[in-house]
């Protein structure tokens, strides 16, 4: 361990797989996407091997002249999961994650090894989707479906987010809907559809239902259930998908990005140096934009409804700039004496018109409103 976990519950999980189902489980096969490179993992299963033997030693004493050799042959150190001789041929460990500039733990340079089948990816500072698409489609789908395994296992982590505030790669949301959706088309052309997925890093939950880290777990999540048993992807076809489609799309979204900020900035640059009334909206914004979440005018806009506060809508559209018929609040609770933005209020599912989602969002209850509830309010 190196600070982050003292189990390893995906490694844990995939020998047990091995050992106790043996008869189900021949071949497994362990991907890993967090942002550090899982070189606990990878030490766990290059132990499979291990190391037999050892330098003879020679013991002379000049004084008398006696020699005398003594060969010393070390105890095998592999750790095996069920068979020692079986064990490296039948498992897989795949990582791509965030390295060099010194950056934590500073393993894990490109490599891909045979006997156990061990693949990294390694990634630059600041590394784009692009980036780590192409690396993945490149250098790890291929080697799975080569391995065919019988079950697979995801050290699923979300700190490569852009916004996570120990990452050094630049991913977002659609990024790991998108790695999802290869396991899962993986697991459904060689494992029937077996994949057990393992929550490891991400760390900014500031905006806690609509942080990125929040917003990367729905993402993975949502796949997985919502991800068809019958999906399949053409192993032949994965080399020749168009990089540059994929930078477009990426300049795409970064140019929302910096639209988003550029507001975020505008907002601020007008709130009144000490100003402790910067208000429910002010306090609203920040969250939705700290968090990435693009509720500015325009083509497929998010359009919410605020639960819980007691101001005008104006407030919000003036700090922020957002139309102010995208935003729309209400007030079903009561403001609290002791603090200008209201209290968290536990809104009846009636009073949300149909809503979708109920998300506690800086003191107020920020609801996604249905088509009706929105043409009602148009």
């Amino acid at each position: 361990s190196q600070g982050f976990c003292l189990l390893n519950n995906v490694a844990i999980g995939a020998a047990y797989a091995r050992c106790v189902h043996r008869t189900r489980f021949s071949k497994v096969a362990i991907v890993d996407f967090d942002v550090h490179h899982g070189n606990g993992t990878e030490a766990i299963v290059r132990s499979l091997r291990g190391k037999r033997g050892g330098r003879p030693a020679v013991y002379k004493d000049e004084s008398s002249g006696f020699q005398m050799r003594i060969e010393f042959v070390a105890p095998p150190s592999a750790k095996p999961w069920l068979d020692p001789s079986s064990d490296p041929e039948s498992v897989l460990f795949a990582s791509i994650h965030g390295f060099g500039d010194d950056f934590y733990p500073g393993t894990g340079k490109d490599c891909n090894e045979a006997s156990p089948k061990i693949v990294d990816v390694a990634l630059g500072r600041n590394s784009s989707s692009a980036d780590f698409r192409h690396g993945f489609r490149q250098k790890i789908l291929p080697e799975l479906y080569a391995f065919d395994p019988d079950i697979l296992f995801l050290s699923a982590g979300f700190d490569a987010h852009e916004d996570d505030l120990i990452g050094n790669c630049c991913l977002i949301e659609d990024d790991f809907a998108w790695v999802t959706q290869q396991m899962v088309a993986v697991a459904n052309r060689c494992c029937g559809g077996r994949l057990v997925s393992v929550l490891e890093g991400g760390y900014n939950s500031r905006a806690e239902a609509i942080s990125p880290f929040a917003l990367s777990v729905a993402a993975h999540v949502r796949t997985l259930m919502s991800t068809s048993r019958d999906y399949l992807i053409d192993p032949e076809q994965l080399r020749s998908e168009s990089r540059e489609a994929e930078d477009a799309w990426v300049h795409d979204r970064r140019k929302a990005r910096q639209a988003r900020f550029s507001r975020k900035r505008k907002r601020r640059s007008r709130r009144p140096s000490g100003d402790e009334g910067a208000g429910v909206g002010d306090e609203l914004v920040d969250a939705i934009v700290d968090a990435g979440v693009d509720a500015g005018a325009g083509d497929g806009a998010a359009r919410f409804v605020v639960e819980g506060v007691a101001a005008p809508q104006a407030v919000v559209a003036d700090a922020s700039g957002i139309d102010p018929a995208v935003v729309l609040l209400r007030a079903v609770g009561s403001e609290s004496p002791e603090r200008k933005a209201p209290r968290l209020t536990e809104a009846p599912a009636a009073a949300l018109d149909g809503g979708e989602r109920l998300m506690p969002v800086g003191g107020c209850m920020l609801a996604e409103p249905s088509a009706s509830a929105l043409a009602a309010a148009a």
